[in-house]
């Protein structure tokens, strides 16, 4: 099982619960993406963000990297902001980061350390890849599992190809 630095939602908790990889995360990144989001949709609570951090420690408990902070020190990133992530990776020996921001994780730098950054389009689309049975049954469960208000797939499949996971999408729907 790959251990991957990330943040865990959505389709790729689903996949993580078919035990298809490892997440690892930090409170940190966490509040990042958090951050964004809020920024990028007012129409959301923050209140049930930290519901969901809760139910993510939870639900995955050794997911949450600590005591990484001093491995920092001596990492180069293009983005400073983005050099806690790679110290995360390395604390918890992750192979592979999954982030939107590929640039600032240039492979040259990374590979220092053998660690890959990949876009989360190309990470999930592999998982599916690899296993379509279980992917696309761990799909459908999150499909499911999406009561109040229900949304269907076609819906989900489609807010994947507008966040950027368009490879993604187009492959579940051909296995569905």
């Amino acid at each position: 099982m790959r251990f991957i630095c990330c943040t865990s939602q959505g389709f790729s908790a689903s996949l993580t619960l078919q035990k298809l990889y490892n997440p690892r995360w930090t409170d940190r990144i966490n509040e990042e993406w958090i951050r964004s989001l809020l920024k990028n949709r007012p129409d959301l609570n923050a209140s049930n963000f930290t519901r969901l951090r809760g139910l993510m420690n939870e639900t995955f408990p050794n997911a949450n990297v600590k005591r990484y902070e001093h491995l920092a020190e001596n990492l180069k990133l293009p983005d400073p902001d983005d050099v806690h992530v790679l110290a995360a990776a390395l604390r918890c020996k992750a192979a592979l980061i999954v982030t939107f921001n590929i640039k600032d994780f240039p492979a040259s730098e990374l590979d220092k350390y053998n660690v890959e950054a990949m876009h989360p389009d190309v990470f999930l689309r592999s998982l599916i890849e690899e296993n379509p049975i279980v992917a696309t049954h761990a799909f459908s469960n999150q499909v499911e599992s999406l009561k109040n208000p229900p949304i269907a797939a076609s819906e989900i499949l489609e807010k994947f190809r507008i966040t950027q996971l368009k490879r993604t999408a187009n492959l579940l729907e051909a296995l569905l």
